[in-house]
């Protein structure tokens, strides 16, 4: 998977377009902060640079809006919170202005995807910072995001215009080291959690889900957030780690399932496969005990069952909770019945009804 190209001068000469693609400093390299067009009739604003599903998607452009670029990572441009982007903060970290306005009263206050101390992470704002903020809910404020939460758009949808005004042009050169220098030993750690997901994907192609274990990937991810020095590195790992986490909770259920299904199905074809004898005379019926459930005008609370038919009903005097709850006791059981037996009850043509006054488990031999 991609994680996080350098910028070329490039001229379009397919005749619609006469204007450099990208401004320069001079060396070759590409000037920021400029103002880019999105090119494409919808553009995602995501949280990451990749496309995984795991990449929050923050806003979605369109075509003609205008971003501010500030930096490049991979095939991805980092813009400017696009317009309607927001974060929450916790509430007593701010002061609230009467304009609406409000002032950050610690350092490193985070900013969250939602109103939740457990939402993920996207950054931070030092103690001073001016937020505007948009509501209140719970204790949280939802601010306009401000410009220290990074937003990543693919480069190829974005048409350079010229510098952005009003900011000082920085190269690629000399901008900031970008994560991946940075960040070398998380970023192989990430590398590593990529390529172990890929042996246990083709031991899920395989069938062979019993081998199946994301214990390796899960914590080479939470050791790549351990050892991140930047956020964006950080987030990616705790997304990696967080994510694969459930699925292994969602792999061990589903394995528990297919043991269950499986021991179902064996015994489905054993009961099939036996050869039953005609009941002794001492029985009114044989079969297997099953509940009825709650059905309207049932005709017994239980029934007798061979393979998927219906031997027939059960049920009990009124007040008998004695025999009900021996009922009970047989569920699943291969029993013999004797008692009162009618035919076609209410609602039940075809059917057999059996009031039970003994009940007995027979023993295959």
């Amino acid at each position: 998977m991609a994680l996080f190209s350098r910028l070329v001068v490039s001229a379009v000469v397919a005749g619609h377009l006469g204007t450099s693609l990208f401004a320069q400093d001079g060396s070759g390299a590409a000037a920021f902060p400029f103002e880019g067009e999105v090119t494409v009739e919808n553009l995602n604003v995501r949280l990451a640079p990749k496309t995984d599903p795991g990449t929050i998607i923050a806003s979605v452009l369109r075509q003609g809006d205008k971003v501010v670029v500030t930096g490049e990572v991979d095939d991805y441009y980092i813009v400017r919170p696009p317009r309607g982007a927001s974060v929450w903060i916790y509430g007593r970290h701010v002061q609230r202005e009467s304009d609406g306005s409000g002032r950050v009263m610690v350092n490193d206050a985070a900013l969250r995807l939602d109103s939740r101390v457990t939402a993920d992470k996207v950054g931070a704002l030092q103690e001073g910072a001016r937020v505007t903020i948009l509501r209140e809910h719970l204790g949280w404020y939802q601010i306009a995001a401000p410009d220290t939460v990074r937003y990543y758009a693919a480069k190829r949808y974005i048409r350079h215009i010229g510098p952005a005004a009003g900011e000082p042009v920085r190269s690629a050169a000399t901008a900031a080291p970008q994560p991946k220098k940075v960040d070398a030993e998380a970023k192989a750690l990430i590398r590593q959690a990529e390529k172990l997901i890929e042996a246990q994907n083709e031991l899920i192609a395989q069938s062979r889900i019993n081998e199946v274990d994301f214990g390796p990937v899960i914590e080479a991810y939470e050791s790549a957030a351990a050892a991140a020095k930047t956020e964006e590195v950080k987030r990616e790992a705790e997304w990696g780690a967080k994510n694969y986490r459930n699925f292994s909770n969602l792999l061990v259920a589903v394995r528990g399932n297919l043991e269950a299904a499986e021991k179902l199905i064996e015994s489905h074809k054993q009961m099939l496969a036996r050869k039953w004898e005609t009941p002794a005379p001492q029985w009114d019926a044989t079969g297997y005990v099953d509940t009825v459930g709650l059905i309207y005008k049932r005709p017994g609370s239980h029934k007798l069952k061979m393979a998927d038919r219906v031997v027939c009903f059960l049920k009990t005097k009124e007040d008998d909770e004695a025999m009900r709850q021996t009922l009970n006791r047989f569920y699943g059981k291969y029993v013999g019945v004797k008692g009162k037996v009618s035919k076609d009850p209410d609602g039940w043509p075809g059917s057999t009804v059996i009031e039970v006054e003994s009940i007995e488990e027979i023993v295959q031999k």
